[in-house]
């Protein structure tokens, strides 16, 4: 889990810049590259993500256990 004030970091950096803009992505980096030095722990790791149940088919392919439903099904 992430800290509050590590959440509170990349919150902050989420509203830098306009949505979707290099600087805000740019942000977002930066502060997960500081907080993955500081919390490696608070991260997936390929091997949590392959143990891990989603309930809806992930957009795009990644390490995972399985899921419930797949895309289009309601």
């Amino acid at each position: 889990m992430h800290t509050p004030e590590h959440r509170q970091q990349l919150s902050d950096a989420a509203m830098v810049g306009a949505p979707g803009s290099d600087d805000r992505i740019r942000a977002i980096d930066l502060v997960t590259e500081r907080i993955r030095s500081e919390n490696p722990g608070a991260f997936h790791t390929a091997e949590s993500l392959a143990a891990r149940m989603f309930w809806h088919q992930p957009s795009h392919e990644l390490p995972m256990r399985g899921f419930v439903t797949a895309h289009g099904v309601l």
